[in-house]
């Protein structure tokens, strides 16, 4: 998939959220896969569009009933150009087999987990 693809089909999956999203009588559940490759495609491209949606359905999604949730990976979330208030905002949960050395390596080293016990 180009980043030209990634992209677009982001843009046109977002705005179909937000159609659903708009109404007040319901609560909704966005959830983004692929977040490394969707953000590398908004970073070759410099396209802000990622960063600016998503940073403002971290900070007011909530209060409207619309939550968010990103699958990844990798722990690493600053390549999708998020500012350190916005991912402070996001509670992380991470799926690792016990056996993952690398993988629990990778989620100790970031700024996200302080301490796993």
């Amino acid at each position: 998939m180009t980043s030209e693809t990634a992209t677009a089909w982001f843009r046109q999956q977002y705005e179909h959220y937000r159609d659903i999203a708009s109404n007040p009588d319901q609560q909704t559940l966005l959830i983004i896969t692929e977040t490394t490759l969707i953000g590398e495609s908004f970073k070759l491209a410099k396209d802000n569009y990622l960063s600016d949606v998503v940073s403002k359905q971290i900070t007011t999604g909530s209060s409207y009933g619309n939550y968010l949730w990103f699958m990844a990976q990798s722990p690493n979330l600053a390549d999708l150009g998020f500012s350190n208030n916005s991912r402070m905002q996001l509670n992380v949960f991470a799926v690792v087999h016990k056996k993952s050395i690398t993988a629990v390596s990778q989620w100790l080293r970031t700024k996200i987990v302080k301490k796993v016990t």
